[in-house]
């Protein structure tokens, strides 16, 4: 095998397990933070954002 050949495979290697890695971090929730689900939540925190400028 030549060098570009080990450098494939490694790379590929550790694009795989970066990606399989983080499957679970976006199902983490935050405490304490406005976390807006549904369209008048938006409204509700866009207009809010607005009225304290």
């Amino acid at each position: 095998m030549n060098k570009i050949q080990k450098l494939y495979i490694f790379f590929m290697f550790a694009g795989s397990l970066i990606i399989t890695s983080c499957s679970n971090f976006l199902d983490i929730q935050p405490t304490g933070k406005v976390i807006p689900n549904t369209l008048e939540e938006y409204r509700a925190l866009i207009l809010l954002s607005i009225l304290m400028d």
